[in-house]
């Protein structure tokens, strides 16, 4: 299945290709799979499923809810004449939970953390014209409590190794701010600096999702359930913060990325006003509580 999607139309590009639809697949149990080189044009998989849908589920086309802890992913593809001499990023919008990404049977990227995207540049591990191989070993726990499943305590069905959308863009010299504003937030989602939340999001995922960010703890930064009210929204629960962390000089930033979305950054005046700085000279800026 051929699909168009573009997984975050803020930061659509001129110039991009979706990788979502039928890739090649097969359940890894025995971990044979580094040590057989599957990543190798050599090695062929049986299986097909429909990223970017987890193979538990009904449109993924398998539906297996069997515990499989190690999966592998793998397809074809070809990079249109029109963008030779450019660098060619490859974007996964989440992979969970642990992943090596080859590219060309060469590792390009590794990543671990199935709650944010990553890319890679890839230009580099491409073969001339033609088709070029993408593999994706993936290994995700299911039994393994300390990995992060979410806001849900108990799953009847566990959500096991999964892809979510895939695509590769080009960029050039004139996107170097975008890429710099954009790669800020992309550096401090992974290490748990930020969160990125819509503005429809709960109270529950509100609070869940910033009470484990890392600034909290080391700006000893309280948050209470009983400050917010389920009627209100992200916009007015970040301006109870700025009041309440007010006394220990402290304040939740918003990060504008030009989206209906949020990146919360919980940090000091200090480092607000600093961020402020950084935003303006690259044309972007601070918005929510911080401007106010």
């Amino acid at each position: 299945m051929k699909r168009t999607e573009y997984p975050r139309p803020q930061f659509v590009r001129r110039d991009w290709l979706c990788l979502n639809g039928t890739w090649d697949f097969a359940f890894d149990d025995e971990g044979l799979a580094a040590s057989q080189h599957w990543e190798l044009d050599s090695h062929g998989l049986d299986g097909r499923i429909e990223v970017p849908f987890c193979f538990e589920s009904r449109l993924s086309g398998i539906q297996d809810t069997s515990i499989h802890d190690r999966v592998f992913y793998k397809r074809r593809f070809s990079i249109p004449g029109e963008w030779s001499g450019r660098r060619i990023l490859l974007h996964f919008e989440a992979v969970d939970y642990e992943c090596t990404v080859y590219v060309n049977g060469v590792p390009c990227a590794r990543h671990i953390g199935g709650n944010a995207g990553f890319c890679a540049d890839i230009t580099d591990f491409l073969r001339g014209e033609g088709e070029q191989t993408l593999a994706v070993s993936v290994y995700d726990p299911a039994r393994d409590e300390t990995i992060p499943r979410g806001t849900t305590k108990v799953k009847t069905t566990p959500y096991t190794g999964y892809v979510v959308d895939v695509y590769r863009c080009v960029y050039d010299a004139n996107d170097r701010e975008e890429i710099q504003w954009l790669g800020l937030v992309d550096i401090l989602e992974p290490h748990v600096y930020v969160c990125e939340l819509d503005w429809k999001d709960a109270k529950e995922e509100f609070l869940y999702f910033l009470e484990h960010l890392k600034g909290m703890k080391r700006l000893g930064l309280e948050l209470q359930e009983d400050w917010f009210s389920e009627e209100d929204d992200i916009s007015i629960w970040s301006r109870i913060l700025d009041e309440k962390w007010k006394p220990q000089q402290c304040c939740l930033a918003c990060i504008d990325i030009n989206s209906d979305s949020y990146v919360l950054f919980p940090c000091g005046l200090a480092e607000a006003e600093q961020l402020k700085t950084l935003a303006a000279q690259l044309g972007r800026c601070i918005v929510g509580p911080v401007e106010g």
